[in-house]
């Protein structure tokens, strides 16, 4: 009895004025092939643990049929069409559409009813759009960062700042770890890096550092002169990243 048990997970609607108790779909499927191959309705109401008249009623439907989902109703239908329309003029600010919704409407729910209600609009409407990844010819762009990662050095846990100059074209990678972000760590990355990889892309971008970027419509390295160490006198022109960052620089940041 307890695996018949097993097999009744709920009740289900009327058929033909009676409940019928919900059977897993296998179970249904089992009975009703079982019936057709002409078992008795009472040995198998008996090993099912159900009633003869469910055995039946099964037999009527012919088939496995899941229970009709209920109509759910919620106190913010009323408002519906006005939350969809109103919603994106305020940014999908939930605080804003409840006080609207009380001051004129009279509304008597929650403020989390309408958090809930505004939240699937918002995501829908913040869909991130596929674009076209950004692409650069050989040679021509190299992207610099700085990553953080929390180390072990002997019984110590450091955070190593790590250097990492990606090639536009290729991928290729050059990381380093320092000890800081300051000016001269960023001028031996970048050095490194141009040795590693044997040569100079014709453009840098970097990340808005604060060694390098003074402001965002220029480059310059804090007031240190051209020097045969700096990516500007190697015949490289640094640029800093714009503010829609991502779409152009087309790499991923280390993080």
């Amino acid at each position: 009895m307890e695996e018949a048990a097993g097999r009744v997970i709920a009740s289900a609607g009327p058929v033909h004025g009676e409940a019928v108790p919900v059977l897993k779909p296998e179970v249904v499927e089992e009975l009703l092939a079982r019936l057709g191959r002409g078992e008795p309705v009472q040995r198998l109401a008996l090993e099912y643990g159900v009633d003869r008249k469910t055995v039946r009623a099964w037999r009527a439907r012919g088939g496995y049929q899941p229970r009709a989902p209920r109509p759910r109703t919620s106190i913010l239908d009323p408002h519906a069409a006005w939350l969809t329309a109103r919603a994106p003029e305020v940014d999908f600010n939930s605080a804003v559409l409840y006080r609207e919704l009380v001051t004129h409407f009279r509304y008597a729910g929650s403020a989390q009813q309408v958090l809930r209600f505004v939240r699937p609009l918002r995501l829908a409407a913040r869909r991130p759009r596929a674009t076209i990844r950004f692409e650069t010819p050989p040679g021509q762009q190299a992207q610099v960062d700085f990553g953080q990662r929390r180390v072990w050095i002997a019984e110590q846990a450091v955070t190593a700042h790590v250097f990492v100059c990606t090639l536009g074209y290729s991928r290729r990678i050059y990381a380093e770890a320092f000890d800081h972000e300051r000016l001269d760590a960023v001028l031996a990355g970048h050095e490194h890096a141009f040795q590693h990889f044997g040569g100079v892309p014709a453009q840098l971008v970097v990340d808005n550092a604060k060694p390098a970027v003074l402001s965002r419509g220029g480059i310059g390295w804090c007031g240190i002169p051209p020097t045969p160490t700096l990516p500007g006198s190697m015949g490289s022109r640094p640029g800093p990243t714009g503010p829609t960052g991502p779409r152009l620089r087309g790499r991923p940041s280390p993080g």
